[in-house]
């Protein structure tokens, strides 16, 4: 990741939010040909689900069915401390061009903070058929699991992104994971403890999925030579033609959300001031005075070139809960261009 002093963010935020009354802390939103989708997961009649709400207006989407509970999990080997179904956070939806819905996030035992494990979990629903779980992503992915659990250690996955490329492969980033050959040099304290954002590629969901590497044969990590924390990171596409935008918030309780930008979505550009200094997209302020923290930012274009912008904060009423947001923003093409410009001089990949 690269620092680009003197240049601003393409992605511009107008000021104006519309509080969408979901208290709801981590989401993603996806626009298809004919509608919008905001998937998230939440608690539903005493189990954990994935839920789903559409519609052609972002202002009154309407819930569908819960998509499927965690008790499709049968991979997870931990006790769940008195829960029936293992919590599903920080999870994400992704509508492929066959029809296809998969869904990546972390599951784990009753969530008593951030020393609760989050354990890497696929889903998929194929055209006609019904919500299935993938288990660890097969590959490179669950070879980093299986080493984790060789070495008795406990996982914090805390999410990513799911894309499908123009040629229809697919990818994920994936938080806190390393090449499985060096899971042993980052437990500590019986946990593998990493700022990690690798990136994993495949054909089809069942796998394998492959870790996207460098010419030395190392795991591409998104995160390498970025001193930001990028707390609860999540990359989208911008749509066609904009590249992938990385969003992620400072340090908890955080104040600012931050984005990076890339043409190729393994190379990315932050913003930065004439000192170097990480521009942040937003902060928490600029949608209230009283705002306490946020949590995400997702963007996704609309039909007339804009962008739709979601985003959870809480405020001082709130009792510590997220609330989501919605706004709008533009895109500076010239400026996503400099970006990008910069940023790929001399990057190679395996």
């Amino acid at each position: 990741m690269t620092l680009i002093p003197g240049q601003s963010h393409p992605l511009k935020l107008e000021k104006n939010w519309k509080d969408l009354q979901l208290p709801v802390g981590y989401a993603n939103l996806e626009r298809l040909e004919d509608e919008w989708r905001l998937w998230f997961g939440a608690s539903f009649q005493g189990g954990s689900h994935m839920i789903r709400l559409q519609g052609k207006d972002l202002g009154s989407l309407k819930r569908v069915p819960p998509q499927f509970s965690t008790a499709l999990v049968n991979d997870y080997d931990r006790d769940l401390d008195g829960i029936k179904e293992p919590i599903l956070s920080r999870a994400l939806g992704c509508s492929l061009k066959d029809g296809t819905q998969l869904v990546y996030g972390g599951i784990g035992p009753r969530y008593t903070g951030g020393g609760t494990e989050l354990f890497p979990q696929l889903f998929r629903k194929a055209p006609g058929g019904k919500w299935e779980s993938l288990g660890v992503p097969a590959g490179d992915p669950q070879a980093f699991v299986a080493e984790a659990r060789r070495l008795k250690a406990t996982l914090r996955c805390e999410g990513g992104g799911l894309l499908q490329l123009p040629d229809g492969r697919l990818r994920l980033y994936l938080h806190g994971m390393c090449d499985p050959a060096e899971v042993a040099e980052h437990v500590r304290g019986g946990r593998v403890a990493l700022r990690s954002l690798l990136v994993a590629e495949a054909e089809q969901a069942e796998g394998p999925w492959r870790f996207v590497r460098d010419e030395a044969g190392k795991p591409i990590d998104v995160f390498a030579g970025s001193t930001l924390p990028w707390v609860f990171p999540h990359v989208q596409s911008l749509g066609e033609g904009k590249g992938v935008l990385l969003s992620g918030a400072s340090n908890w309780p955080p104040k600012e959300l931050y984005a990076a930008y890339s043409s190729d979505g393994l190379r990315f550009a932050v913003p930065a001031d004439e000192q170097g200094k990480a521009l942040p997209l937003t902060r928490v302020t600029d949608l209230h005075a009283d705002a306490r923290f946020g949590k995400i930012l997702r963007a996704a274009p609309d039909t007339q070139g804009a962008f739709a912008i979601i985003t959870t904060i809480s405020r001082a009423n709130d009792r510590g809960l997220s609330r989501m947001y919605l706004g709008r923003g533009s895109w500076e093409a010239e400026t996503a261009e400099a970006l990008f410009l910069e940023v790929n001089k001399g990057f190679r990949t395996e």
